[in-house]
């Protein structure tokens, strides 16, 4: 260091902007509008205060000394090395020199980390980095590389195309997901075609459930059907959650009249019934209460068969009552005298009814304490 500000006194010319070691000394050089002399953060001993130099630059990158300043921070062409944390400030940037250093970036071998690469670029918002990105795709690159490039694509209409044949034709499941989860942005017909398309066919659990939280925002009425019949028939326990959870504030009869039968269907999963339980919980319609209220008693004859606390996914009546506490001793009125009850069923709902004001004897069953 002594030597280069040795050179810099001998030579009077030639020599970049002086380090500075402090966002307060950056923040002073940007506040008169030396903006190339805030580039000296960029070169401060501590990584927060060069993280914090980019992200303040970030704005004024079309200017070509702030730019190539940006540049040499994020991507070093001489060592062949690539700042994560410096390129993380070009996010939503939408500036095209910025994409331009990273496509740089992407060509040079020396570079590593590939995926934190092309995740930056795409996160640029230019039109250069998703061309850029399309590139990437083919089977000489590696999936993650691949998975990281088009899941960019799909918020792009130019470059939806690309991720939609991704999603249908690459052999990786990740790279699959990655297509689907991209495309949730996207308002196009063809988007939501595609997304429909990976639920219903796709053999990999992680692309339909990738596929059915993308569709799920917004919920188009099309892809509501199929989601009725995901959560029913999907093999994968974690793509029935998905697809049950796709329906969360949902106020139309349809939706509620589906989740009705998949709370009354045998479902294994704890998991998957707590999701429907919550759904139905903060469903804002008349239809999803009287769907708690009138299902406690068949729920509870399918599922509580041991001890209430080893049964997951059962709080039928946390779920009614935080819904419509008004009516919570009614309904459990109704589900105690319709019969064919557990032991444990009774217990649990005997010990709920004598908190909302009824008065009854909770049998005591084996394995539980005795009062």
């Amino acid at each position: 260091m002594r030597g280069w500000w040795l050179a810099c006194s001998v030579a009077l010319m030639g020599c970049g902007p002086s380090v500075l070691q402090t966002q307060d000394e950056v923040d002073a050089r940007l506040s008169r509008g030396a903006n190339a002399d805030a580039c000296g953060g960029l070169q401060a001993v501590s990584e927060d205060v060069r993280t914090y130099t980019a992200g303040r630059l970030v704005e004024h990158a079309s200017d070509p000394k702030v730019g190539e300043c940006l540049c040499n921070a994020a991507y070093d062409k001489e060592k062949g090395t690539f700042d994560k944390a410096i390129a993380g400030t070009f996010r939503d940037s939408r500036q095209p020199v910025l994409a331009s250093c990273l496509s740089q970036a992407l060509e040079d071998a020396r570079v590593a980390n590939k995926v934190d690469v092309a995740d930056a670029l795409g996160a640029t918002l230019t039109r250069k980095g998703y061309t850029e990105l399309e590139g990437l795709l083919g089977a000489d690159n590696e999936a993650p590389v691949r998975a990281a490039a088009v899941a960019w694509l799909g918020r792009s209409d130019a470059h939806l195309a690309a991720a939609i044949d991704t999603l249908g034709t690459d052999p990786e499941p990740s790279v699959r997901a990655a297509a689907a989860a991209g495309m949730k942005p996207s308002t196009k017909d063809e988007a939501d075609k595609a997304l429909r398309e990976a639920i219903k066919n796709d053999p990999s659990a992680q692309v339909r459930q990738s596929a059915v939280i993308a569709a799920s925002d917004p919920l188009a009425r099309t892809t509501a059907r199929v989601l009725c019949k995901t959560m029913m028939e999907d093999e994968d326990a974690g793509v029935r959650k998905a697809a049950v959870l796709a329906f969360t504030g949902t106020s139309e009869k349809a939706d509620i009249k589906c989740l009705q039968e998949r709370l009354l269907s045998n479902e294994e999963d704890g998991g998957v019934r707590g999701a429907i339980l919550d759904v139905l919980e903060k469903a804002p319609t008349a239809d999803a209460r009287e769907v708690l209220c009138d299902a406690i008693g068949p729920f509870m004859r399918m599922y509580v068969r041991e001890p209430y606390t080893k049964v997951d996914g059962a709080h039928i009546v946390t779920a009614q009552n935080n819904r419509d506490w008004d009516n919570t001793y009614s309904c459990l009125q109704k589900a105690l005298s319709q019969g064919g009850l557990s032991c444990y069923a009774r217990n649990h709902l005997a010990n709920w009814y004598n908190d909302v004001g009824g008065s009854m004897s909770a049998p005591w069953c084996p394995g539980l304490p005795r009062n």
